[in-house]
């Protein structure tokens, strides 16, 4: 691979990692050691796709490095193309996407609130078939009123909608369904179901990286690098476009002329609707596009000080990013508004409003499986859609040093010390329709439009704003290595101590620091390690500064379990301060004399963070202020209109929570054979490998009231399970390599807050502990198989098979399981 071409080692640490890598190094680092002096020419091309023939994906790897200059310069190079196709989503109701297996339609029926849940019944009831949601229908479902249950069929025409169960529409305007639960029935017609987003993202990522250096002498050396990059994604993040509580007028004039006579019967002149706008042309597509550079000037050499050789190592690095978002085939929702609203004028179908009509307003029919002209598509989404440049900068200066200033019995103490520097700067625009008209210095794209507002949030979703941060950050650090003691009877323990003064420009200053000692003890093999630290992580400048991006999303209103269309406001909080953790750790290793080739080591953690830096979702705020919390009440708007000035809205910004705290074991052993060795009759060696992670638990308190402590350990659909494991068998035999791999997750449930209890015997729910009908989550195992040949001493050929038994993630999983099931791959390896 490319990493294998470049990089010769790879550090990774965990505890105590602000104070010696880095002051925002709270959850520890990943350090790439590249090979400087790497000579010759490496590179790895391989192709794959999934077992259902999408997934497409293609990746060329090419590295090469030669001296210079009689060996006093050195150049090396490398660079990458990587194209995967990716897995587009599907409709729920259509055929499964190239032979898949149909969709997960699993859901959660819930009552509104705590309050609302009936005595002796379960808040929450888990639905393992098909979950109906009643908010709206695939294209077009009455939801309240006397005409409820309506739904819109092939070329618009009405029919009776199934709801599950026994669910009976209630026909008032609280449109609530008797038998069913909250917005949620359990069974019924499947043509209310919505879409499922993109499997896998679609990319193209093209990366350069380049360095040269020259040895001036033997004491010095000068380097210069460079990374350049293009990364480009396509995703589509839904199958049409949901709208809940929509309004359309009786004489509406796509409507079927049942419907208007039902209205006059009724003696309404309007009903309320909701849509998964399944009969739009195009789904949306998010196009994002970023560019990197980054370029290294540097100098590392030695000299001599106090008697003492010292080394020096030093740098300056710009880099940039620049990304640009843009989002195809989205509707404005003014314009929705507009063209959806039709009437007959003069015998032809018009835009209700003369202003729109004006202004070149198209109609468009939302009620059915009906075919819209293009035309008229184009005009509630046009073809430049939402659009967002930002223009990001880093600059950073280093210089450490790094000695033995003088010994101690047990040995040498090694000292560094040094100063850092860094600048962070972004910039962010947005298109007027997002970002509003007075604001947006991309206007020239754009027309006014007068069924839009000036202020912008006209999208059904990727409304970006403007928006600009800057800070700069300077620390001083010194560490020292200290032999405490090497002898026969006592073993060798060395204690390792650093410190790190940080000063941030938006936050002030903070110290972080560590104390650590390894023990070798006299016992052969046995190895004591351990660390205690304080670490910190600051806001990034998306915390800080982030430009509103404006998104539309669903919550459910408390009061009375209505759907509620919103749209989710997501800014950055100059306000926000470090996260403080406090990491303790230890741990023993095992690699006896008499069993060559076996290691074992276990490590304890447990990580305290205070004043996390995290955001409420949207559902939560609406909660909390449901409950009597006024500062959320303060973020939360429910009585608005879509597309207008005064939408519903949720404002969400990231906040200095309370506290996380997590604590766990880390196991890893392994052991290779050579069967010879043990007199077997079988050619080459076996390796064996494993690694497992136990997670005690995972607190997190956010400290805000109203708003219950989760206990995160163990709940599969998040990414925390109780334990997981990956295991690897590798045998090896001259030119041949057979692998097997198992990756294991624990069983889980779905929170570990739930009360599980049957209808007629729950307690009454409460904030902290709800009660539920189901909560489990299981475990799985993956299995991988892999294999490689060498050719020659020039070329290895492998293949690699991925989740052998296509498993298919459980209902209610998270990112912990596999979405896109047995994956194929094959390449070779080139060397010279």
């Amino acid at each position: 691979s490319l990493r294998e071409a470049s990089c010769c080692s790879v550090d990774v640490v965990n505890g105590g990692a602000s104070s010696s890598y880095g002051s925002d190094a709270v959850a520890g680092v990943v350090n790439f050691i590249t090979d400087t002096r790497f000579t010759g020419f490496k590179a790895n091309i391989q192709a794959g796709r999934t077992t259902y023939g999408d997934g497409q994906k293609q990746n060329v790897q090419l590295a090469y490095g030669t001296d210079l200059f009689g060996g006093r310069g050195h150049l090396t190079g490398s660079v990458e193309w990587l194209n995967n196709e990716g897995v587009p989503g599907a409709l729920l109701s259509a055929v499964p996407l190239n032979g898949r297996p149909a969709l997960d339609l699993s859901g959660v029926a819930s009552y509104n609130s705590v309050a609302a849940t009936p005595a002796g019944v379960p808040q929450f009831h888990y639905i393992r078939g098909y979950a109906q949601n009643i908010t709206r229908g695939r294209n077009g479902l009455i939801t309240s009123g006397p005409l409820q249950g309506i739904a819109f069929g092939v070329n618009g025409v009405p029919y009776t909608f199934k709801y599950g169960g026994s669910g009976t529409p209630n026909k008032t305007n609280a449109g609530g369904v008797v038998g069913c639960i909250g917005n949620i029935c359990e069974g019924g017609e499947t043509s209310n179901a919505g879409g499922q987003s993109a499997l896998d993202a679609e990319l193209i990522r093209k990366v350069a990286y380049g360095r040269f250096s020259f040895d001036v002498n033997d004491n010095l050396e000068l380097f210069v690098t460079a990374n350049v990059a293009d990364v480009a994604t396509v995703t589509a993040p839904t199958r049409g476009a949901p709208r809940p509580s929509l309004t359309a007028q009786c004489d509406n004039a796509f409507l079927d002329p049942s419907i208007p006579a039902l209205c006059a019967a009724a003696k309404v002149t309007s009903f309320v609707y909701g849509t998964y706008g399944q009969n739009l042309n195009h789904d949306t597509h998010v196009n994002n596009s970023r560019r990197q550079q980054r370029y290294v000037i540097g100098a590392n050499g030695s000299f001599d000080m106090w008697g003492k050789a010292w080394k020096f190592e030093s740098y300056f690095e710009h880099g940039q990013n620049i990304t640009d978002v843009n989002i195809s085939d989205i509707s404005l929702t003014g314009r929705y508004n507009a063209a959806t609203d039709a009437i007959r004028l003069n015998g032809a179908i018009v835009c209700r409003s003369a202003v729109a009509r004006a202004a070149g307003c198209i109609p468009f029919n939302p009620f059915g499986d009906v075919q819209n002209s293009e035309a008229a598509f184009r005009y509630i989404a046009p073809a430049i859609g939402p659009h967002s440049y930002t223009y990001q900068r880093q600059d950073a200066a280093s210089f450490a040093v790094n000695g033995t200033p003088f010994a101690l019995p047990a040995g040498d103490v090694a000292i560094a010390f040094g100063a850092e520097w860094r600048e962070e700067f972004f910039k962010t625009y947005g298109d007027p329709y997002g970002a509003g008209f007075a604001a947006s210095p991309l206007s020239a794209d754009y027309a006014f439009d007068p069924v839009l507002t000036t202020a912008g949030g006209n999208w059904y979703a990727g409304n970006f704003y403007n928006g600009s941060g800057r800070y700069d950050v300077k620390e001083g650090f010194i560490e020292a290595g200290v032999p405490l003691w090497k002898t026969d009877s006592m073993g060798k323990a060395d204690l390792n101590l650093a410190i790190r003064e940080t000063n941030y420009s938006t936050s002030g200053s903070v110290t972080t620091w560590k104390v650590g000692g390894t023990w070798a003890t006299p016992l052969e093999g046995l190895r004591f390690r351990g660390v205690r630290s304080r670490d910190i992580r600051a806001p990034n400048l998306q915390e800080l500064y982030a430009a509103p991006v404006v998104m539309n999303n669903f919550v459910t209103r408390r009061e009375d379990g209505a759907s509620i269309n919103i749209l989710n406001r997501a800014v950055g909080n100059p306000n926000l301060k470090p996260e403080i953790s406090d990491n303790t750790e230890f741990g023993v290793v095992y690699q006896p004399a008499w069993a060559p080739g076996l290691s074992l080591s276990a490590d304890y953690f447990n990580i305290k963070v205070a004043g996390a830096i995290q955001s409420l979702t949207n559902q939560q705020i609406v909660d909390l202020c449901f409950n009597g919390n006024k500062e959320a009440c303060a973020n939360v708007f429910l009585g608005g209109t879509p597309g207008t000035s005064n939408p519903s809205f949720v404002l969400v910004a990231p906040l200095n929570l309370a506290a996380i705290e997590t604590d766990g074991l880390d196991l890893e052993g392994g052991y290779r054979l050579r069967f010879e060795d043990w007199s077997l009759p079988i050619p080459g060696e076996l390796q064996l490998r494993g690694l497992v992670t136990f997670t005690f638990s995972y607190t997190q308190n956010t400290g805000v009231p109203l708003q219950p402590i989760a206990y995160l350990a163990g709940q599969n659909g998040g990414d925390i399970p109780d334990w997981k494991a990956l295991l690897q068998q590798t045998w090896k035999w001259d030119k041949l390599q057979l692998t097997a791999t198992e990756r294991m997750i624990s069983d889980g449930v779905i929170n570990n807050n739930y009360v599980v209890c049957k209808t007629g015997s729950c307690p009454a729910p409460t904030i902290q502990n709800p009660t539920s009908d189901f909560n489990e989550i299981p475990g799985i195992t993956y299995v991988d198989l892999g294999a490689s040949y060498d050719l020659n001493g020039h070329t290895q050929l492998y293949g690699k098979v991925d989740n052998v038994g296509n498993k298919r993630p459980p209902s209610y999983g998270g990112g912990l399981y596999d979405l896109l099931g047995r994956r194929y791959s094959i390449g070779a390896r080139l060397k010279f």
